[in-house]
């Protein structure tokens, strides 16, 4: 039998591994949640940020801003830990506490 065989079994278990650890490269690894008060109207902080990236930090941004009146919600795409858009200063705080965590 071809996958038997003690060599070609080898390669192959190892390429899976390979195949596997490539796709998990780019699945939600690190998550950076910052919460604040937009207005400084409320008395608590219902407004918050949350970063979402993989191992390399690319991923997506996501800014919810709470009013008394209304509420908006923004997102951004991540690569290497920064955006073709302009950051606010929560959303930067959001992806710095998600680029913190170690990922395995």
């Amino acid at each position: 039998h071809v996958l038997g065989s003690r060599g070609l079994g080898d390669v192959y278990k190892r390429q899976v591994c390979n195949n596997i650890n490539n796709e998990l490269s780019h699945c939600i690894k690190k998550v950076g949640l910052y919460k604040y008060d937009a207005f400084g109207n409320t008395k608590n902080s219902l407004s918050f940020t949350l970063a979402l990236l993989d191992r390399e930090n690319n991923g997506i941004v996501i800014n919810s801003i709470y009013g008394q009146d209304n509420s908006n919600v923004y997102s951004k795409p991540i690569i290497k830990g920064t955006s073709k858009y302009n950051l606010s200063y929560e959303e930067k705080e959001a992806i710095n506490i998600a680029m913190e965590k170690k990922s395995n």
